[in-house]
């Protein structure tokens, strides 16, 4: 049986900024669009592959970085499994975007916990450092990544114990659903859609679509290869 602690009030500021994304590779035109400032200054992204290292394949983290490059955007890849504490805030506190890849999303909340990385992060965001998210990146977005369970094995994060505690970043008042409507997620998102659908406000979204946040206003996008 999954359970969920009861949700408090998102209490992000209307400073914050993100675009949740499925595949970022295939939406990564809409940066410019949602992010002139950061396309425009020739930024440096934190380039955070941490949930990639427990999943396969991993191509999308690579065609990540190719597209950040087209766009003129510095990569800076940060690997919170192998940093310290200090390294990750300096790093995230320095750069201009935060950037977090596709893979397993528990493994992912294992390590950012681990590492305080998920503290140093919502500070970033809140403050009104622009985050992108990509699959598993998008999903630790919300309030609670239990509903992912459908997708992803928590084998890999035993730190969480299951599904018991699942708390994550609390950035946006709903959950994204990545991957919708394509293979090989078919069958999970359909089942997360239909466990969930009627419990919480669930976005599914393809992989040429993304979620834009700005503030308290959410857009569906649609978007092309940079």
């Amino acid at each position: 049986m999954v359970t969920e602690t009861v949700e408090s009030p998102i209490t992000v500021g209307n400073m914050s900024k993100l675009l949740l994304t499925s595949l970022f590779a295939n939406v990564a035109s809409l940066l410019p669009v949602c992010m002139p400032e950061i396309v425009d200054a020739g930024a440096t992204v934190a380039f955070i592959p941490t949930a990639s290292r427990a999943s396969w394949p991993r191509f999308h983290v690579r065609a990540a970085e190719r597209a950040f490059e087209r766009l003129g955007v510095k990569v800076d890849v940060l690997d919170v499994d192998a940093e310290t504490s200090a390294e990750i805030r300096r790093r995230i506190d320095r750069d201009d975007l935060i950037y977090v890849s596709g893979g397993n999303t528990f493994y992912l909340l294992q390590e950012l916990r681990r590492q305080d990385a998920d503290t140093a992060i919502r500070e970033a965001v809140i403050s009104g450092k622009p985050y992108v998210g990509e699959s598993a990146g998008s999903v630790i977005a919300s309030t609670n990544i239990a509903y992912i369970r459908w997708m992803d094995s928590t084998a890999k994060a035993p730190d969480l114990h299951g599904y018991a505690d699942c708390d994550a970043l609390g950035l946006v008042d709903f959950r994204p659903v990545p991957h919708w409507g394509s293979l090989p997620f078919l069958a999970s998102t359909r089942t997360i859609m239909s466990r969930y659908g009627g419990r919480y406000a669930m976005k599914p979204m393809r992989n040429d679509e993304a979620i834009a946040v700005s503030g308290g206003a959410t857009r569906f996008l649609r978007g092309i290869p940079a």
